[in-house]
This record gives structure tokens, C-alpha cells and sequence, in this order.
């Protein structure tokens, strides 16, 4: 029986060999992928300023990366995401029209908005330290409009992100407000309870249109609500999406926070008041 034992350890130890080898060179499980660089330092509330193209970046603290990218007298919502896997590399994706529909599971509701994607950017990044710059090298792109993307896009922070305050937006039958600010025009900050405790929330108009998510930090996911703003001078209607309310088991088990505060809510009204 030992000769067996013995090749048949020999056979799993080449086996193993090899499959670290198919992990090294083919991104196996096994492999991080050939991004291994530092994952970027954390500076929330922050406006970053493109050198090479109109781009403008927020990293908003607890409600992740947005911006403005204008080309040719059109501006775009941006989205720019980084992974876990990938700690060293963002994707900045321009939307231009919000598609939406009527909920066919709920007429009142919106059908969960389709952001029509005009262009896109992938690109390594690095800080340097020595310069304050964030720099973005090796870009695979498609651009909005027949503009040429450079091979190297610098990002400068300009500094905090600190709009100054328009309107306060108190929301009917919520604890519930919102914050307008003159000079961001697609962004609200303000705060909301759930479960009893009063939390920190903001919307950011993720398509045009007034398509905006609801960002509020919480255990779990913190991105459910995304709701379709009807802004007048004396009142903001937000009608929700149908995301997660045709399976109600799912909403429940996932997402247990937001099931509890808001999974009745359709419509919210809020009306102005002043800034305290």
C-alpha cells in the first residue's frame, strides 16, 4: 500500500504545482490579476480637477465617486468606481438620458431607470505623493463625441467639497430632509431615521433627468433607493423605482433595514423650510 500512497501523493503534488502555475499566468482563482498596485488613499469630500480633459470628480464620503464631463457645450453624469480586486484601477462611465417607464408590477411607481451609457474610461491610477496628483496611465476608452483621449489623464484636488447650502426639503409624513446647494446643483445632503436612529443621507443624480440614488451608510447594502426627482420651486416629488419591490422574500432577507423604513413608500413630497 505505500508505493501507492506515495505516488499518489507525488500525482497531487504535481497536480497542485501546475495548478498554481495555470493560477500565475492565466489569472487562475488563485491570482490577484495583474493589478497589484496600492490601493488609493481615502480623501473624502474631495473635488479633483482633470488637466486633460473637462472632467470633474467628488469623492463623496459614504456615497462613492461622481462627476461632470463636458464635451462639445454637453455636460454628463459621471460615475467612477474602483474594485477590491483591482485597489490600483477606475472606471469613469458618462451617462447621458435617463430611460423610464411605468412599473408594470406598481403604476405609481417608476420602472428602475436605464442610463443610457455614451462613454466610457479604464485606466491604471496612482497617487503620487510627491505631487498631491492622482495620475491615470494605460486608458482604454470610448469616447462621448469623437474627442481624442489623451494617454494620460492628471487629476489635481482642488479642494473640499463643500457646497454652500440653497434650500432645506422637508419630507410629508418622514423624518426625512434634504439639503439643496446652489453650487451643485445635482446633489442633496441632509438626514434621515431609520430603525430610530438618525443617520446621515444623500441623493446624487446618478443619470440626467433627475435620476438620483439615495446614499445613506448603513450595514449591509446602502444603495436601494433610487427615485425620479420632479423639482418645482415650491415642492420636490420623488417617485421610487420598482428595484426589489416585485420580489418582496429577496427585499426582505438583503436588504432588512430598508424593508422595515420604506418598502411601502411610493411617492415623497417634501416642501421647503429654512436652513437652521
Amino acid at each position: 500500500m505505500k508505493p501507492k500512497i506515495r505516488k499518489t501523493l507525488r500525482a497531487v503534488i504535481v497536480l497542485l504545482v501546475l495548478f498554481c502555475l495555470l493560477s500565475t499566468f492565466c489569472g487562475c482563482p488563485f491570482s490577484t490579476g495583474r493589478h497589484r498596485g496600492k490601493e488609493l488613499p481615502t480623501f473624502p469630500d474631495s473635488k479633483w480637477i482633470c488637466r486633460e480633459l473637462d472632467l470633474v470628480i467628488y469623492m463623496i464620503e459614504g456615497c462613492n465617486m461622481w462627476g461632470t464631463y463636458s464635451v462639445n457645450g454637453n455636460e454628463y453624469r459621471v460615475e467612477a468606481e474602483s474594485f477590491k480586486d483591482q485597489p490600483d484601477r477606475i472606471h469613469f462611465d458618462f451617462y447621458s438620458s435617463t430611460e423610464e417607464t411605468v412599473s408594470e408590477y406598481d403604476p405609481v411607481l417608476v420602472h428602475r431607470g436605464h442610463r443610457t451609457t455614451v462613454g466610457w474610461i479604464h485606466t491604471d491610477v496612482e497617487y503620487q505623493e510627491d505631487t498631491g496628483l492622482l495620475v491615470c496611465t494605460d486608458l482604454i476608452s470610448q469616447s462621448v463625441d469623437g474627442e481624442t483621449i489623451p494617454d494620460t489623464l492628471t487629476f489635481e484636488q482642488e479642494g473640499p467639497f463643500t457646497p454652500t447650502p440653497k434650500t432645506r426639503w422637508v419630507a410629508e409624513g418622514l423624518d426625512l430632509y434634504l439639503d439643496s446647494y446652489s453650487d451643485a446643483e445635482w446633489y442633496f445632503k441632509g438626514e434621515i431615521t431609520l430603525d430610530g436612529e438618525k443617520r446621515t443621507v444623500q441623493a446624487v443624480e446618478i443619470g440626467n433627468d433627475h435620476y438620483y440614488k439615495l446614499c445613506c451608510p448603513i450595514k449591509g447594502p446602502d444603495d436601494l433607493l433610487y427615485l425620479s426627482f420632479d423639482i418645482s420651486e415650491d415642492r420636490i416629488v420623488a417617485t421610487a423605482t420598482d428595484y426589489l419591490r416585485y420580489d418582496d422574500d429577496n427585499y426582505r432577507i438583503h436588504y432588512p433595514v430598508w424593508y422595515r423604513n420604506y418598502k411601502d413608500v411610493k411617492t415623497i413630497t417634501f416642501h421647503p423650510a429654512p436652513i437652521e
